[in-house]
C-alpha cells in the first residue's frame, strides 16, 4: 500500500503558499491518540466498512431476474451460449463484456445468480477503486495541504460510500444487463488508478498495467472514449505546475495513453453498421441539434434523481425537445452553469475538475452525437464519484472553517465530515435495498415504470409482450387496447395488439391490426411476417403475398419462412412449401418447428430416411416432446 507522506515532509518539498487550499491560518497541533489515528486510518478499515455496507444494501439482489435488455441480450444471443468458438469476441462492438456473460452463461446458464455475483464483485472493486483513487490524488497530489492529507481517509471513505450506496446505481449493478457500465467504469477507475501510481512512483510496470486497462475498457464500451482527456486533465490539475511541464515530462506517457483512441475507432469502424441498427449516430427520431437541446433537460432529472432519488425507472422513455423554443427554460439554465464550470476551471483548476468531470465522462451519451434513448440512468454510474467527491468536499471545507472559527481539535473536520455523511450514506443504502426490489421481475420493472410515466409507451408495450409470454393475455389486451387509444399513429400499437389477437385466435382481427402497423411502417418487415402469420389459416393465398414482400424486406427472419411453408401446404404446394423450409434452415436461428414441419412434408412424400434423420435430431433438441417420439415411432414402425 502507499504510504501517506507527512505534512513535515511536504512542506520541505513545497512552498509554504502552496501547501494551503482554502485555508490562511496556520495549523494548530492537536493532541490525538496515536492507536485511535493509525485505526482510523487503516486502509483494511476502510475496506471492511465499504464491502459491509454495500454488501448489505445489495443483500437482496439474488432474487432480480432478467429484464428487458436482459432477455435480449443475454438469454436470447447466441454468441454467449458458448465459450468456444468465441464468437461474442467478434459479433460484438463490447466484446470484453460479453465475454464475462459467456462465462456466466457456461457457469449457470440461465439461472440468474452468478450474473448477479459477478456485477455484485465488479461494484465492490469499483467502490475500492473510487476510495483508493480518492486517497491517492489527495495524498500524492503537490498541491494539497497537509491537513487535508491527514484527512484524507475520512474524505476518501465518505465519497466512496455515497457513491456506492447511492439508488441510482442500482441501474448499473442489480440491471443485470448493465455490466457493460459497471464493468467499463471498472477499467476506467483502474487506469485513474494506474495513472496516479505511475506518475508518483516512476515505475514502467504501472504504466503498462494503465495501458491494458484502457484497452480493456474500450473494448466494454464507448464510455471509455473520455478517459485519455480526463487523464490528461488530472495530471495538469492535480500533478503539474504547468502545461509546459506536462509535456516535458509525460508527453510520451499521454502519447500511448491517447494511442488507446485506435483500439476504440477500429471497433466502432468493424461494427459500423450495428452502430446504425442500435440507433446511434444517424437516427428518425430527430437531429443532433436536436438531441442536444434535449440533454439539459435529461441532466436536470439526473441531478434531481441525485440529490432526491425519488421517480427513478427503467425505461421513461425521455421526450425530445423538437425546438429551442421548447427546451429554452432547461438550456438557458444549463448555459450558465457551464459558464460557472469554465470559470472554476481557470480560477479553481480542482474545484472546476470535480465540477467538469462528471460532465466529461457523460458527454458520449449527452452531447451532440444522437442516440435513440436521450435518457438512462445507469450512464450516471460512473460521473456521481465526482459530485459525490465534491459534495464531501464541500463539506470537509466548512467543517475545516467552523474548526478555526471555533477553536475546535485538529480531528474535527473529520469527525463532523463523518457525522454528515455517513447518515446519509446509510439513507441512501436503504433506498437501494428497496429500489432493487423493482428487478424481481419485468413485469415489476415496468409496471413501477408506467406508474411514474404513465406516457411513456415502450414500458407498456414490452409489459404486453410480457403478458404474452406469460399467456396471460386479458392483461396483454387491456394494455395493448391502451396503447391503440392513445398512440394512434404509432404502428407498434397496433403490431402490439395484433399479437395479442392471434394469440386469442381471433386471426381476422390481428390481420386488421397487422395491416394499419403494415400503413404507418411500411418498411418494416416484422408487420409483414406478422401479417401472414394471420392469414395462414384464413386465406393462406394473401399470406404467401405478405410473406414475400417480408421476406423482400429482410430475408434472413426464420419465422417468415416457417410461415410461408405453412402457408404452402395449406394450398396443398408441398414442393415450395419445402423449398420455404429448407430455405429458412439456411438462416441461424431457432428453427425447431421449421425442421418438424420439414419432416411431416417428407413423410407424406414418401421420403422417410431423412425425415427419420431430422426427427432424431428434433428428439435430441426436445426430449420431452411427446408429439416429436410419438411422430418417431409412427415413421419407424410404418414402413
Amino acid at each position: 500500500m502507499p504510504q501517506r507522506p507527512s505534512a513535515s515532509s511536504r512542506s520541505s518539498v513545497l512552498p509554504a503558499e502552496e501547501l494551503a487550499i482554502g485555508s490562511q491560518k496556520p495549523i494548530h497541533q492537536a493532541p490525538l491518540e496515536p492507536a485511535l489515528l493509525s485505526f482510523c486510518n487503516s486502509w483494511w478499515l476502510a475496506v471492511f466498512l465499504l464491502l459491509t455496507a454495500v454488501a448489505v444494501a445489495y443483500a437482496n439482489i439474488g432474487s432480480a431476474d432478467f429484464v428487458f435488455d436482459g432477455r435480449l441480450f443475454i438469454l436470447s444471443y447466441k454468441p454467449v451460449r458458448a465459450l468456444w468458438p468465441p464468437e461474442y469476441l467478434w459479433s460484438s462492438t463490447r466484446p470484453v463484456v460479453f465475454f464475462t456473460f459467456a462465462l456466466n452463461y457456461a457457469l449457470s446458464g440461465e439461472q440468474i445468480w452468478s450474473y448477479q455475483a459477478v456485477n455484485l464483485c465488479i461494484h465492490l472493486i469499483n467502490t475500492l477503486l473510487v476510495y483508493v483513487l480518492t486517497r491517492l490524488v489527495i495524498e500524492r497530489s503537490p498541491h494539497s495541504d497537509p491537513r487535508m492529507i491527514s484527512d484524507s481517509w475520512c474524505i476518501a471513505l465518505c465519497t466512496a460510500a455515497l457513491w456506492a450506496l447511492h439508488p441510482l446505481q442500482t441501474q448499473g449493478v442489480t440491471y443485470t444487463y448493465q455490466r457493460l457500465e459497471s464493468l467499463t467504469s471498472l477499467w476506467y477507475l483502474a487506469s485513474l488508478v494506474g495513472f496516479v501510481l505511475a506518475v508518483t512512483s516512476r515505475k514502467k510496470i504501472l504504466i503498462l498495467g494503465t495501458i491494458l486497462c484502457l484497452l480493456l475498457g474500450m473494448a466494454s464500451k464507448e464510455l471509455m472514449a473520455t478517459a485519455p482527456l480526463l487523464i490528461l486533465w488530472l495530471d495538469r490539475v492535480f500533478f503539474s505546475k504547468s502545461v509546459r511541464e506536462l509535456v516535458i515530462t509525460r508527453w510520451k506517457l499521454h502519447l500511448c495513453i491517447w494511442s488507446t483512441l485506435i483500439f476504440l475507432f477500429g471497433i466502432m469502424w468493424a461494427h459500423r453498421e450495428n452502430y446504425d441498427d442500435g440507433g446511434i449516430g444517424v437516427i428518425q427520431k430527430g437531429t443532433p441539434w436536436q438531441y442536444l437541446i434535449t440533454q439539459p433537460s435529461v441532466i436536470f432529472q439526473y441531478l434531481k434523481l441525485l440529490f432526491w432519488p425519488d421517480g427513478q425507472a427503467l425505461d421513461p422513455c425521455w421526450p425530445w425537445r423538437m425546438s429551442l423554443s421548447e427546451a429554452w427554460p432547461e438550456v438557458l439554465p444549463f448555459a450558465l452553469g457551464l459558464c460557472l464550470i469554465v470559470f472554476l476551471m481557470v480560477r479553481f483548476p480542482r474545484t472546476g475538475f470535480l465540477a467538469g468531470g462528471w460532465l466529461l465522462v457523460l458527454a458520449p451519451t449527452s452531447s451532440i452525437v444522437p442516440i435513440a434513448d436521450a435518457y438512462f440512468e445507469h450512464r450516471m454510474y460512473l460521473p456521481i464519484a465526482f459530485l459525490a467527491a465534491g459534495f464531501v468536499l464541500a463539506i470537509y471545507q466548512l467543517a475545516r472553517l467552523a474548526t478555526d472559527k471555533l477553536k475546535l481539535p485538529q480531528q474535527s473536520p473529520a469527525g463532523i465530515s463523518l457525522l454528515v455523511c455517513l447518515p446519509i450514506a446509510v439513507a441512501l443504502g436503504c433506498v437501494t435495498y428497496s429500489r432493487n426490489a423493482v428487478y424481481t421481475s419485468e413485469e415489476a420493472a415496468f409496471m413501477d415504470t408506467i406508474q411514474k410515466y404513465p406516457d411513456a409507451a415502450r414500458p407498456r408495450s414490452s409489459l404486453v409482450r410480457n403478458y404474452l409470454a406469460d399467456n396471460r393475455l386479458e392483461k396483454a389486451a387491456t394494455h395493448a387496447a391502451y396503447l391503440v387509444r392513445n398512440y394512434s399513429r404509432s404502428a407498434e400499437s397496433y403490431a402490439d395488439f395484433g399479437l395479442v389477437l392471434l394469440a386469442m385466435k381471433i386471426p381476422e382481427d390481428a390481420a386488421v391490426m397487422f395491416r394499419k402497423a403494415h400503413e404507418l411502417d411500411p418498411k418494416n418487415s416484422l408487420h409483414l411476417l406478422n401479417l401472414g402469420d394471420a392469414l395462414v389459416e384464413v386465406n393462406p393465398q394473401e399470406a404467401v403475398v405478405a410473406l414475400q414482400k417480408s421476406a423482400a424486406l429482410k430475408r434472413d427472419h426464420v419465422d417468415t419462412w416457417y410461415n410461408l411453408g405453412r402457408a404452402y401446404v395449406r394450398l396443398n404446394d408441398l414442393p415450395k412449401a419445402e423449398a420455404a423450409l429448407r430455405e429458412g434452415l439456411t438462416i441461424p436461428g431457432p428453427n425447431f418447428a421449421t425442421r418438424e414441419l420439414l419432416a411431416d412434408i417428407l413423410l407424406a412424400t414418401d421420403r422417410r430416411e431423412e425425415a427419420i434423420d431430422i426427427l432424431n435430431s428434433l428428439l435430441k433438441d426436445k426430449p420431452e416432446s411427446r408429439e416429436v417420439l410419438q411422430k418417431l415411432q409412427h415413421a419407424t414402425t410404418n414402413p
